[in-house]
């Protein structure tokens, strides 16, 4: 048959790798399969002679054909393999998933034997295979991917995948001539049966412990635990970003986990900005289970620290894991960051995905602790710990009409103690940046020539927060802002002045405190 645009798939290591040079992929659903690209016809001949390389010539008859290409995947013999193929690419490699299929542009021969075949997987092919009932609703694998049933035979291999646990059906298309070639591959993760199973429920999440946290993101179909002493930011693209006291704290590991799909070309050349220039495609990387997939991992990739990517693809969707400062250079801090690539990879878990959910990541509100009491506000939407002897007065209101939180030892106007006042108005639809601009602007009026005092990169729960300090008023006073589901927080500790002596003190441990413990209520 005309060997026509070659097509290739992204799959759970191609997807990265293939990926980082620049293929692009296609996500078609199976209720409407279409075809990538518009055939079109390659005028240029197939090679009448093979290159100058001992084998045999190739047979005609379709079982010994097969017989040969199974033998090559299991020898890994790349050479015999393009003869096979008569290219160094293939003109389909393609994944079975639930959601469709997926493809990619440009598959070479030895990125498949690197990426896609284990080093100990054996092949076994079943030629008597009924390849309808291995697809949804019966379907043909042939036409289902658009090819002439009349020029392409399928056989079914069990085997396939770097773990020996996916399945694959080999294509192998007729010359004009009568000859034959490879022409490419369906793979099914897992199994074929497996990969349209049903989505794993959240009770499949691993159970926290005493020091640790339970993350649940159904809204990107994946649960896992991390350690009790991170917080997590979700940003506006849905990637997460785990941290200790600050997202420019360098003194503590940081991960992230961001969300692709695979038909996103950008995320490829993201790859080609990662990978070393010494990265060397000839050797495969090593790889683990994560969640049921397969994933690659890289390491002691440059950056602004070094730092390992966790790779993989599932249902779709390229799913990227990177702990950064990992690894003996940076002491205790990369023990720390291989304790935490440990624990999110060990209990990673994919399941269901519902797009509406809210993120759960640990206790909707801290756990009360000697010396420390829990204070809710369910109409501010927010709890916090304070230490004990504090008072709290929640009926207060502002000039705007917003609610007002004042937190006090023996009185409110006693000004030899730490204070806090917390208030929660309507953002109007400002963000943090326009809140921060418009109180800087105040902070200037009331003062001209002020030198204003603030700082950017503070964290309140996972959400980015500004702070002003020595804040003139009747005392100097230290603000925190920030913006969550359309209400404005600000949070002021007074005093801010270290002339205030011991109740300076107060102020800051307290302020340590309320910024550690403070959590929003999970409600909209």
């Amino acid at each position: 048959m005309p060997r026509t645009n070659r097509i290739i798939i992204l799959g759970v290591l191609a997807t990265l790798l293939v990926g980082a040079l620049g293929a692009a992929v296609v996500l078609i659903g199976r209720g409407t399969f279409r075809t990538p690209a518009t055939p079109v016809l390659n005028t240029t001949p197939i090679p009448t002679e093979a290159p100058e390389v001992n084998f045999e010539p190739l047979p005609r008859d379709a079982a010994k054909f097969r017989e040969m290409l199974v033998d090559a995947l299991n020898a890994r013999d790349e050479e015999l393999l393009r003869v096979l193929a008569t290219d160094d690419h293939l003109m389909l490699m393609a994944f079975w998933r639930p959601d469709g299929i997926v493809f990619a542009t440009e598959p070479v021969i030895k990125d498949l034997l690197a990426f896609h075949l284990g080093e100990t997987a054996v092949l076994t092919a079943d030629p008597g295979r009924d390849l309808t009932g291995l697809l949804d609703d019966g379907m043909d694998p042939i036409s289902v991917l658009g090819l002439d049933v009349d020029q392409v035979s399928a056989y079914f291999v069990s085997g396939w995948g770097l773990n020996g646990e996916d399945e694959a059906i080999l294509y192998i298309a007729h010359q004009p001539d009568g000859g034959l070639y490879w022409y490419g591959i369906l793979i099914g993760p897992g199994g074929f049966a497996a990969s349209a199973s049903d989505k794993v429920s959240v009770a499949n999440c691993a159970e926290p412990t005493a020091s640790t946290y339970q993350l649940i993101y159904a809204a990107k179909g994946v649960c896992f635990l991390y350690p009790e002493t991170f917080d997590v930011f979700q940003s506006e693209n849905g990637s997460l970003t785990l941290y200790v006291r600050s997202l420019l704290n360098t003194e503590a590991p940081l991960a992230t986990v961001s969300f692709e799909p695979v038909d996103d070309r950008t995320m490829f050349e993201r790859y080609k900005e990662f990978l070393p220039p010494d990265f060397n495609l000839d050797v495969q990387p090593p790889t683990i289970n994560l969640g049921g997939e397969t994933a690659v991992i890289l390491d002691n990739l440059p950056g602004q620290d070094l730092n390992r990517r966790v790779v993989t693809v599932h249902d779709g969707t390229l799913v990227d894991i990177m702990i950064a400062r990992i690894g003996p250079d940076y002491g205790a801090v990369g023990e720390q960051a291989e304790a935490l690539y440990t624990m999110i990879t060990g209990s990673f878990q994919f399941i269901g995905v519902e797009p509406e959910a809210p993120l759960l990541a640990g206790p909707e509100c801290p756990q009360e602790t000697a010396g420390m009491k829990l204070f809710t506000s369910p109409d501010g939407g927010f709890c916090v710990l304070l230490p004990e002897g504090y008072a709290v007065d929640d009926s207060l209101t502002t000039g705007d009409g917003g609610a007002e939180t004042a937190v006090y030892l023996d009185s409110l106007l006693d000004s030899s103690h730490a204070r806090l006042f917390i208030t929660v108005e309507d953002a109007n639809g400002r963000t943090l940046n326009e809140i921060t601009q418009a109180r800087e602007a105040e902070i200037e009026s009331a003062l001209p020539g002020l030198d204003v005092m603030g700082s950017y990169g503070h964290m309140l729960d996972g959400i980015p927060a500004n702070q002003f300090e020595h804040v003139p008023g009747q005392d100097l006073s230290r603000q925190v802002l920030t913006v969550r589901d359309g209400r404005a927080y600000t949070l002021t500790f007074i005093p801010d002045d270290t002339a205030a002596g011991s109740a300076y003190t107060e102020m800051q441990a307290l302020y340590d405190t309320v910024m550690d413990s403070f959590s929003f209520l999970w409600q909209k």
